[in-house]
């Protein structure tokens, strides 16, 4: 099935009118640029044929992508996730970054070593959200800028009891 096709039956069923403008370099997975008859801008990204998994994952993946958002993080809208015939496809919000193929995986690992801190500082209380490795490895390109920031504001200290 082409990413086209795909688009159609999303469209249909959404009363939408993406039309893809054209694939992306990089990345984890194929993505494609698509525009509405409006300028609307997203990324779809497909998979095809998808494992039995592969919907259950992205489920959560934009659960906390949306937990996220409502806590102030600058993360692209899961706009829409569909099983069409053997394969998954999502549309998200465009934002502008680079590829995750670009980002070097010491700097992945840094980020989730230190989401992993925060989430242990927070304990029971409304805490930030830990981030799955795959997941962090996509939002990276756009979110260091904040991510600097962001850990300005916690310091670089870890309680004893985290020390190795």
């Amino acid at each position: 099935m082409s990413l086209e096709q795909a688009l159609q039956q999303v469209n249909a069923t959404r009363d939408w009118s993406f039309a893809s403008s054209g694939a992306f370099a990089g990345g984890e997975v194929g993505a494609s640029g698509v525009i509405d008859g409006g300028g609307r801008r997203a990324v779809a990204k497909w998979e095809w044929p998808a494992d039995p998994g592969a919907i259950v994952r992205l489920r959560e993946a934009s659960d906390i992508v949306e937990r996220l958002r409502r806590r102030g993080a600058l993360l692209p809208e899961y706009l829409a996730m569909e099983p069409i015939g053997d394969g998954v496809l999502v549309l998200q919000e465009f934002m502008l970054g680079a590829a995750s193929d670009h980002i070097p995986a010491t700097l992945i690992d840094d980020l989730v070593a230190h989401n992993e801190l925060q989430a242990y500082l927070s304990g029971s209380g409304p805490g930030l959200e830990r981030v799955p490795q795959g997941m962090a490895r996509g939002w990276f390109g756009r979110l260091l800028p904040a991510l600097v920031a962001r850990a300005a504001q916690f310091g670089d200290a870890a309680p004893a009891e985290a020390d190795p």
